[in-house]
């Protein structure tokens, strides 16, 4: 299966100049929860604004770029194998706009963190195409340690048969 794991914003805004709108830890808590344990695909960008492969996860990064090079990730030129190989696992992708917009008529479910408010930005997550469903919500309201309040949610894609 492949999932998404995104934040964005009221208007579906996610970042600006290669980074991050907010800081929200329970999110970052989120994040690792989620995808710990399991396979994260991103674009080479969004690769580059963490610095890092992420621990503790199988880290994919998938750019045109011929010479880019990482430790400790695989480097894929196209997504032709993705949606085979995740027929047998939950695949993770965690941006950017480009690679969300790339997947999003083979994703299965996302797990959204829907912060309320809106945000100065210059990328943003697409439309979800399809029918979706929430099959979980919790809501976070802001905090000493939050500046906005956000929701998790999980949509799920209705099967259309």
């Amino acid at each position: 299966m492949i999932s998404h794991v995104v934040a964005y914003g009221q208007s579906r805004e996610i970042g600006k100049d290669n980074d991050l709108l907010w800081r929200l830890p329970d999110d970052l808590k989120h994040f690792k929860t989620v995808t710990s344990g399991g396979t994260v695909v991103m674009g080479r960008k969004t690769f580059e604004s963490i610095g890092k492969a992420l621990p503790n996860r199988r880290n994919i990064v998938v750019t045109s770029d011929s010479s880019f090079e990482a430790d400790q990730v695989e480097v894929w030129h196209d997504l032709d194998r993705l949606v085979e190989l995740s027929e047998q696992e939950e695949w993770f992708v965690i941006g950017g706009a480009t690679l969300y917009e790339q997947t999003m008529p083979m994703t299965s479910r996302i797990y959204a963190t829907e912060v309320e408010s809106r945000f100065e930005a210059d990328t943003y997550y697409p439309e979800r195409t399809g029918e979706w469903t929430v099959t979980n919500q919790i809501n976070h309201p802001q905090d000493e340690r939050h500046a906005y309040s956000f929701t998790f949610k999980q949509y799920d894609k209705a099967d259309i048969e």
